[in-house]
């Protein structure tokens, strides 16, 4: 049973810890007015009648008063300028090749002739700058680039100044909030970072939690009294431990004293026992000497010892301890059973320090110290007007004496049906005497989504193939025989197999009258074991038997089926023996072994002496390539009923192609492309190029006859390819074959960025239509 040793003890500190903390509340109300008035006198404050009072002094002009003055100067944002192909007026941009990486506006020329700064990077410009209210921008792996110039004038800009830029894109009915442009004069920096300081100095002067024991108590007094619990608590345990090691003592003498004893008995009892049996077998013997019965004697003797043994010896529980056989001090240890083990000692908690220590804080300093926490951060607002912007594009120290240009670089992710997007701005300018002016909201500009899916073939919908009217088909049935016989047996090893499989080819091409079957040529082949003459003659034997066969498995399916299929016999197959071992790398004489082929007058002695010459390879050739020489080849020749001309032109629509074409024109790309891998044609490349599977694209073009679409398609390939002189190629004879390709090239910033580049634009106007001539397809 476990016991603690100083309930009594914890009972008097619970109460005397209660009244200490009842005494300490009414003292600290009593004396808090006196503690603040302590307080302000150590600071030298005039604590006696002391008020509250400000400074009427009226503040002097706000610094943001000549932007109300000003006139006509405001933040714009605008276009950026780039070189572009003009089309009747509209003006288009460059595109970044590649789906991933940001887009990079190249260096320009200014009018002097000089190469301008890359506008990457943040630029003071001086010169004019050409402005545009609207642009095409490309749609690429489903985002946009809305890239803009942010321009502020100078007037705007002092060393006293903040100016924070809002661009926010409208997006439908969304209005979305892009990351701000900051812009800051030397001495609002510095005024940010006094503030800062000054915060940060106020935030030293508080005393953390972990500190509070080094400034706010007596340390040594509280030493003292932990000292001084800690000795109670030892005093409480020893008392304890001290009764139950004496009890401990009397318990170990009393067990040896009384196992002494008991062996005494037990010692006792063994030797009257021997005594007995002694006696009894004494007896027996003179009994047995005498010729007497002994039968039961010894057990005679057992019983006087058991009745004598009771009455002389104690039992073993006359030993055992009982309460009342124990001295009375120790009887309530004796009871609960207790053991060292259950001797319980209190150990001084953090909790027992925190009582200790109460009293010997300073709680007036205490008081002061949890105030600045408390208010630390209404002190922040009031001591850091303008906190350190977050979350930014650009935060940056500007010179105020020139213009500020900053190319803002952005891309949006397009929904389903997206056409335009547009971007305006708001902006405002924070003055270090806290004084703020708004401007007024600058220019919308507009972003007219472009995308290759807008090259959409929507004639394709419709499947157009070139019929035939006679058409064949060749079949190859590897026909097994008995070596040398040309008896056949559907069922020997795979001939049923392989015989089925010619059959089913000739229901699948005569089903629903798709083809009428005109003839079937049968022409069968064998390996060059044996002699050439034999085997030629074994050819035609086992063609006439297989023959035999078709003839009865399509009599009720071929009119006239024995005319109908005819046969040739070919002896042995020398040439495709030749393309085998042609093909095979695993034939060491290779180059011997078809040349004395390609020379051989008699087939028989030109096998004997390649098997003679060359071993190790004729075992290859026979093993692997002699199967492929016995074979049956099937010729079927076909025509179309009812099919009077040559060729027809048979027209179907493709299911789903028409819904796989609206996805690719509203940007849903990979259902689009679910729908389109069925048709590997050239909206599945245009397709596959809008999602930059440019390599896969390649391969269904490479499938595809030569068209303006395809070659337009295929420029773009090898732009991103860097194959400018193929690029030229391609787009050249795209426009050549369809001259409507001219007015699409400014769209398509790829195309637009190679015209610009070899300066490609007169020489493609002389490929144009005039747009009114142009033919428009027809999408329904």
């Amino acid at each position: 049973m476990k016991t603690n040793i100083t309930t009594r003890v914890a009972q008097t500190t619970c109460f005397s810890i209660l009244f200490l903390v009842i005494i300490s509340f009414i003292m600290f109300s009593c004396k808090s007015s006196e503690s603040v008035r302590n307080i302000r006198a150590s600071r030298g404050e005039d604590v006696a009648g002391r008020g509250f009072s400000y400074s009427k002094d009226k503040p002097k002009e706000a610094m943001v008063k000549p932007l109300f003055m000003q006139q006509l100067k405001r933040a714009t944002i605008e276009l950026p300028f780039q070189k572009g192909v003009n089309v009747r007026g509209t003006r288009t941009v460059s595109e970044e090749v590649t789906f991933t990486n940001a887009e990079n506006i190249t260096e320009s020329v200014d009018r002097e002739g000089k190469k301008a700064t890359n506008l990457n990077e943040v630029q003071q410009l001086s010169e004019v700058v050409v402005t545009a209210k609207s642009r095409f921008t490309p749609e690429r792996n489903g985002r946009v680039k809305v890239d803009f110039l942010v321009r502020v004038p100078k007037e705007l800009l002092s060393e006293n100044f903040r100016t924070t830029l809002s661009p926010k894109l409208f997006h439908n009915d969304s209005i979305i909030p892009l990351k701000d442009v900051v812009l800051k004069g030397e001495a609002f920096l510095a005024k940010q970072k006094q503030d800062y300081a000054e915060y940060d100095n106020y935030m030293k002067s508080i005393v953390g939690n972990d500190k509070y024991d080094e400034v706010f108590f007596d340390r040594a007094g509280t030493e003292k009294d932990i000292r001084n619990r800690q000795n109670l608590y030892y005093e409480e345990y020893y008392r304890e431990w001290s009764k139950q090691m004496e009890y401990e003592k009397w318990k170990t003498e009393k067990s040896k004293f009384d196992a002494a004893e008991l062996a005494k008995l037990k010692g006792y009892r063994q030797r009257f026992y021997n005594e007995y049996v002694r006696k009894a077998r004494e007896q027996v013997i003179r009994d047995m000497a005498n010729g007497k019965d002994t039968v039961g004697l010894f057990a005679q003797y057992m019983k006087k010892f058991n009745k004598n043994a009771k009455a002389l010896v104690l039992d073993d529980k006359n030993f055992e301890v009982s309460y009342m056989k124990m001295p009375a001090k120790f009887r309530e240890a004796y009871e609960e059973g207790r053991s060292l083990d259950d001797i319980i000692n209190n150990v001084l908690t953090e909790s027992d320090s925190i009582e200790i220590a109460q009293n010997r804080y300073m709680f007036e300093a205490i008081a002061e110290n949890e105030m600045k926490k408390e208010r630390k951060g209404e002190v922040a607002k009031e001591m850091i007007p303008f906190p350190y912007e977050e979350g930014v594009r650009l935060d940056t120290i500007i010179d105020t004496g020139r213009d500020f240009v900053y190319l803002y670089k952005q891309d949006h992710p397009v929904t389903v049906g997206l056409k335009k997007l547009s971007l305006t701005m708001n902006g405002r300018v924070d003055a270090v005497d806290r004084s703020r002016y708004m401007m007024a909201p600058g220019d919308t500009i507009s972003y007219f989504i472009s995308s290759l899916s807008q090259l959409v073939d929507t004639s394709l919908i419709y499947k157009r193939t070139k019929l035939y009217r006679d058409a064949y088909n060749r079949l190859t049935a590897y026909v097994k025989f008995q070596p040398g016989q040309s008896a056949f047996g559907i069922n020997y090893k795979d001939n049923k197999a392989q015989i089925n499989n010619v059959l089913n080819t000739y229901r699948a091409f005569t089903e629903d009258g798709k083809f009428v079957v005109d003839s079937i040529v049968l022409r069968v082949t064998t390996a060059l074991d044996g002699s050439y003459d034999k085997n030629y003659k074994l050819t035609e034997k086992r063609a006439d038997a297989i023959k035999e066969y078709f003839v009865k498995s399509l009599s009720g399916e071929v009119n006239d089926a024995n005319n109908v299929i005819k046969v040739e016999f070919g002896g042995e197959d020398w040439n495709t023996l030749v393309n085998q071992i042609q093909q095979r790398n695993d034939i060491m004489n290779k180059t011997q072994i078809l040349a004395l082929l390609e020379g051989a007058i008699d087939p028989d002695e030109t096998e004997a002496k390649i098997k003679k010459d060359f071993a190790d390879d004729y075992k290859v050739i026979r093993d692997s390539v002699y199967p492929l020489l016995n074979k049956a080849t099937f010729e079927f020749n076909m025509h179309r009923p009812g099919m009077t001309e040559e060729t027809a032109l048979d027209v179907q629509e493709r299911p789903n192609y028409e819904k796989g074409l609206k996805l690719l024109q509203d940007r849903e790309y990979w259902k689009a492309l679910e729908i389109l891998s069925d048709y590997p044609d050239y909206n599945t490349a245009l397709c596959l190029i809008c999602m930059g599977y440019n390599a896969k694209a390649k391969e269904v073009l490479d499938g595809l006859p030569e068209t303006g679409n395809t070659e337009y398609l295929r420029a773009i390939l090898s732009i991103r390819s860097n194959k400018d002189n193929e690029a030229i190629d391609h787009l050249m004879r795209a426009c050549e074959l369809d001259p409507s390709k001219v007015y699409r090239a400014p769209l398509d910033p790829e195309i637009a960025d190679l015209i610009s580049k070899y300066s490609l634009q007169r020489r493609i106007e002389g490929l144009s239509t005039p747009i009114e001539d142009i033919e428009v397809a027809d999408a329904n």
